[in-house]
């Protein structure tokens, strides 16, 4: 019972953390990114996936997104839902309109880098102070996840 009590504070505390803060004003924020991540790439990420070497094909692989699932169910659901609502990290529904594939690629596999770097994750971290921990997933793994995310985008 102590344990079930422990778990439903600890979460309670992550779920409560996030916080739409708009004191920091949005330029001091943006001139700060921008001098610290002149040589990042906010298309792509920080990591081995391009546009060139991420073939995305038309059709949803349904096998790899069946595993994505089960993925985001074992390593992501309990901090992303996967409609637009802000959990502990942001929801994940129109993910696919704010970034590209290759740059979900490049955070899956290699979060703390680019949380260091990237602009907007900046942002997101000042609103929840909670860092994206590395699933360390392999990129088998990531590409699954990715196919689960592109499905979940075709839901209404």
């Amino acid at each position: 019972m102590k344990k079930i009590a422990l778990l439903i504070t600890f979460f309670s505390i992550l779920i409560f953390s996030c916080k739409d803060d708009k004191s920091t004003t949005e330029d001091s924020v943006t001139v700060a990114t921008n001098a610290e991540s002149k040589d990042y790439d906010v298309e792509k990420g920080i990591g081995f996936w391009t546009a060139e070497n991420l073939k995305l094909s038309e059709t949803i692989d349904t096998s790899l997104a069946t595993k994505g699932e089960l993925l985001h169910n074992l390593h992501c659901a309990s901090c992303h839902n996967l409609n637009s609502e802000t959990l502990v990290g942001p929801g994940w529904k129109g993910i696919l309109k704010r970034r590209k594939p290759e740059w979900i690629m490049n955070y899956i596999n290699n979060p703390e880098a680019m949380i260091d770097k990237d602009p907007e994750l900046k942002k997101e971290y000042e609103k929840c102070y909670i860092r994206m921990p590395d699933p360390h997933l392999s990129e088998t793994d990531a590409r699954s996840l990715l196919e689960f995310i592109r499905l979940n985008e075709t839901k209404g």
